[in-house]
């Protein structure tokens, strides 16, 4: 009779389904801070990787044109445009949310390739990030590479 008991017997008792969630409810209440960090910080990365390859992509076009291109800075993001017409708008990026940008001033693309840059720094709340952009046209995070 006890051998028949111990087959009938299937599934989890409710104490055991409960246990279970409580102990799953305590993991994913330790993983969400950990995965916005994450989340915030590429955002950061990204914006950053956005900036060099809007740079590269000034460079390219102020030679092309034999045009200087100005990269305006405000706090909802930034702007690549032609200096002297400013509707050509070549590239433009609004800060995601929770992310800010300030400038030193805006940079100048010369038409042989050197810019008029400047800093810029990138902030969240994460963390920021101080940009220098150098007169060759890439960006230095300070980490020397």
């Amino acid at each position: 009779m006890r051998n028949i008991d111990r087959h009938r017997r299937g599934g989890f008792s409710l104490v055991e389904l409960m246990v279970v969630i409580v102990i799953m409810g305590i993991g994913i209440s330790m993983a969400v801070p950990r995965i916005n960090r994450s989340i915030r910080l590429a955002r950061l990365e990204e914006t950053e990787a956005r900036l060099q390859s809007d740079l590269k992509l000034a460079i390219s076009t102020a030679k092309a044109t034999g045009r200087a291109i100005d990269i305006t800075f405000t706090e909802d993001g930034y702007r690549v445009a032609d200096s002297t017409d400013s509707t050509r708008v070549y590239a433009s990026l609004d800060m995601p949310s929770g992310l800010s940008i300030t400038s030193s001033g805006d940079a100048r693309i010369f038409p042989w390739g050197l810019v008029d840059g400047g800093t810029v720094q990138l902030d969240n709340s994460v963390g920021s990030t101080l940009l220098t952009i150098l007169p060759n046209g890439k960006l230095d995070d300070g980490t020397g590479y």
